[in-house]
């Protein structure tokens, strides 16, 4: 029902994309992400979507490191399981070498933000409590 009407889909793709490339705040970027996410996931015959919906997520995550690392996290997480998905669609394969250096991305960004948390906040190493010494590398 909801993909009977094209105009549905074009609706949802420029609210989501508005919200990842304005400042539009934390909670709103998860939830616009997470929207994309489920209609790739659970919507067939959107193979000519994906490439849009692929370069939104890019746009954002390519913006400065300041975004949390639960973001971060997610994100790698998302595009992990989009790698996944066992029957892709051929426009899923096409963006494929842009996801992955793209998650690779965000795992050096992500091992820049513990590093700078740990700089700015030792007491976050003190807090979290005696570990296995393979836990800290």
């Amino acid at each position: 029902m909801f993909l009977s009407n094209p105009k549905h889909l074009e609706i949802i793709y420029n609210m989501c994309k508005k919200v990842l490339t304005v400042d539009a705040g934390e909670d709103a970027e998860c939830h616009a992400a997470k929207l994309l996410e489920v209609i790739v996931l659970q919507c067939r015959g959107i193979d000519q979507c994906i490439p849009l919906f692929v370069e939104a997520v890019l746009e954002r995550l390519m913006k400065g490191i300041e975004v949390q690392l639960h973001d971060r996290k997610m994100c790698i997480i998302g595009l992990s399981v989009l790698m996944e998905v066992p029957c892709r669609p051929p426009v899923l394969e096409g963006v494929a070498a842009q996801i992955v250096p793209s998650i690779l991305l965000l795992f050096l960004g992500l091992k820049h933000l513990y590093a700078s948390r740990l700089i700015n906040k030792p007491d976050l190493l003190a807090r979290a409590g005696p570990q296995d010494e393979d836990q800290k590398e």
